[in-house]
């Protein structure tokens, strides 16, 4: 999947275009994607560390992605 991304990505218009960090966040949450019926959970600041990025950039990274609609955000469901 991630290659698949990438190689997608030089296709699409340029204001639709993925940044760096948004594609390095992107690929991130699909590595944590075990099941196809649990959404990944990754906090946001795990997914800055293994990007390497700060937690801002992440921040900035996910919201991109959320307005583009590349991705939806969910609330974590507590002691579960």
């Amino acid at each position: 999947m991630p290659n698949y991304l990438l190689l997608l990505n030089q296709f699409l218009a340029e204001d639709a275009r993925l940044s760096p960090s948004e594609l390095l966040i992107l690929i991130q949450l699909v590595a944590a994607w075990w099941k196809k019926e649990e959404a990944p959970f990754p906090a946001l600041k795990t997914l800055g560390v293994r990007a390497g990025v700060s937690d801002r950039q992440a921040h900035r990274a996910i919201s991109k992605l959320e307005e583009h609609g590349y991705l939806r955000r969910e609330k974590r469901k507590r002691g579960v």
